[in-house]
């Protein structure tokens, strides 16, 4: 399936199996191995992911009906210069979501709730998106977060925060379930000398 090096993978909650190579290759594949889907990328996948929940429309969020637990959709980060948006039941375009040049390559995401994302880019920034259809790609909330650049980001579900690492400091991003908020006084700064460089972050949670 793939002739040059895996770079990403992931796996749905149904048991599917997506895998990005060097070469711009993408699979979707069973768990016996049969093949889904093998088409060609615009740029390398660097990670692909699986969203936690199945994202509703405005119309099912209005009635108040509960999201599915079945993935849909899988996203892939192309070489940090967008997510790719791919549909497992097939017969749609893939849908790419680009961002201000200004923010740099994006460095990591994560799904949270019904069909939003956080990302952290390069240059600093942490922005906030929806991926509904009616809004998608609309921007719900960003911060210049760190002055030099961005390294690492993690978002814990349970705990609704996303922690940040960059220009040697642990930030995080609170939500509170109406809005987003920078946690300013929990901020950590780390002493390169003594704890070397730290670009990634993870939860326990």
């Amino acid at each position: 399936k793939h002739t040059k090096a895996i770079t990403c993978g992931g796996w749905s909650k149904d048991n599917i199996l997506a895998l990005g190579s060097d070469d711009g290759a993408f699979t979707l594949s069973k768990p016996n191995g049969d093949t889904i889907e093998h088409t060609q990328l615009k740029a390398k996948a660097i990670d692909i992911q699986f969203p936690k929940a199945k994202g509703k429309s405005r119309a099912e969020r209005l009635e108040g009906k509960e999201a599915d637990d079945k993935n849909e959709l899988v996203s892939i980060n192309l070489d940090g210069g967008s997510i790719a948006l791919y549909h497992l039941k097939g017969g749609e375009k893939p849908k790419e979501l680009k961002f201000q040049r200004r923010y740099g390559e994006i460095v990591a995401y994560e799904w949270y709730g019904e069909g939003y994302m956080i990302l952290g880019f390069s240059e600093g920034f942490v922005v906030v998106i929806s991926t509904h259809e009616e809004d998608i790609g609309e921007e719900l909330a960003s911060w210049p977060l760190f002055e030099n650049n961005l390294q690492g980001l993690n978002f814990s579900q349970s705990m609704r925060r996303a922690a940040c690492v960059g220009d040697d400091h642990l930030k995080l991003v609170e939500h509170t379930g109406k809005e987003w908020r920078v946690m300013e006084n929990e901020t950590v700064k780390f002493d390169r000398r003594k704890d070397g460089q730290v670009d990634k972050v993870h939860w326990t949670l």
